[in-house]
């Protein structure tokens, strides 16, 4: 995943409060959520083995917005 992609996953998180990613990239991009957006609880959700990619969701997205 580019760079891009991780930041356009970050922006899913902070503006819908779930984002779909690659099971590869899932690691970054909570990585790099715990950093940038250290008041929001990012969990994992649904994994879909079929496109490898996994569901990620912020648990206190209407509390924390």
């Amino acid at each position: 995943m580019a760079k891009h992609g991780i930041f356009y996953a970050l922006c899913d998180l902070f503006n819908e409060g779930e984002a779909v990613v690659s099971i590869d990239n899932a690691k970054q991009v909570i990585t790099a959520a715990r950093h940038t957006l250290p008041e929001f609880v990012v969990c994992a959700g649904l994994f879909d083995p079929d496109s490898k990619t996994i569901e990620l969701y912020v648990e206190n997205y209407k509390d924390a917005k």
